[in-house]
């Protein structure tokens, strides 16, 4: 009994301990922030790509001949001063040509490898994120990835590929080739109108799937989900529906082709008013 009692009084003076320290950390915390704003001439048919690993990235379209770029930079470390050292090695490189941009995030690497009581005693504690806010023509094509965030695009016509590891995608008023992938986040995109007749892919494994579709749409539809259930405003003819869960067949019979696949998440298909 002694021995159980000495054990339950180290035990909540370590957390007392680790609260105290945590405390300490935080309260001591340094904050480092930055803006980049770049204006690029840039017309209608162009290409955009962006890769980033922590933060946000909305992109929308305007009526202008260009392009605008926004990215908020954030650190967050034990003191001012490796705050702004490490501000300074989180990169972004911007590159462009008449019909292309490329924007790269390059994060610091190789700063929190002291293990758990290097951070608890000052070391390791670091985080990083970038924030994109971009206006682009709305005639554009994008090839848009990032890690540790959410994707938003809206008014945008053309070939569009957005993926996350996790983070949501919401697309809105869009029209075009449209490829959405994610993990741990769920898919909602709204179409204005859909011209080609090239494939249509949706994929998560978190989350749920919902897509908004002219109401004249017609595709070859294969959709499946594990734990969920499919939904559709439109009827489901000609094909194979094993259970409320999986369903290859047609929308009104189209050579153009739909895949919605999801894990953990029902699939939501609905006429767009």
């Amino acid at each position: 009994m002694t021995k159980s009692i000495f054990s339950s009084k180290n035990l909540f003076i370590f957390t007392v301990f680790l609260s105290l320290i945590l405390s300490f950390q935080l309260s001591f915390a340094s904050t480092a922030k930055e803006k980049l704003k770049k204006n690029i001439t840039f017309g209608p048919g162009g290409y955009l790509s962006l890769s980033n690993m922590n933060g946000e990235v909305d992109i929308v379209s305007w009526d202008k001949d260009e392009v605008e770029i926004i990215a908020y930079k954030e650190v967050k470390a034990n003191d001012r001063s490796t705050a702004e050292q490490l501000m300074k090695r989180l990169e972004i490189d911007i590159r462009e040509s008449d019909d292309e941009i490329t924007i790269e995030t390059y994060f610091p690497k190789g700063s929190s490898g002291r293990g758990f009581f290097g951070w608890l005693f000052g070391g390791g504690h670091n985080s990083y994120s970038v924030e994109y806010e971009i206006k682009v023509p709305k005639k554009i094509d994008l090839n848009i990835h990032t890690t540790n965030g959410s994707l938003r695009i809206e008014q945008i016509s053309g070939r569009l590929r957005l993926e996350s590891t996790n983070g949501k995608i919401i697309a809105r008023e869009i029209s075009g080739v449209t490829r959405c992938k994610t993990t741990n986040g769920s898919i909602n995109v709204d179409f204005s109108e859909i011209t080609t007749q090239e494939k249509l892919t949706f994929k998560t494994t978190n989350g749920s799937i919902k897509l908004y579709l002219p109401e004249d749409f017609a595709a070859e539809v294969e959709l499946k989900t594990t734990n969920g259930h499919i939904d559709s405003d439109f009827p489901l003819r000609g094909g194979s529906k094993k259970s409320k869960k999986r369903f290859s067949g047609y929308i009104n019979n189209d050579d153009r082709k739909l895949t919605c696949t999801t894990t953990n998440g029902s699939i939501h298909l609905y006429v767009n008013d």
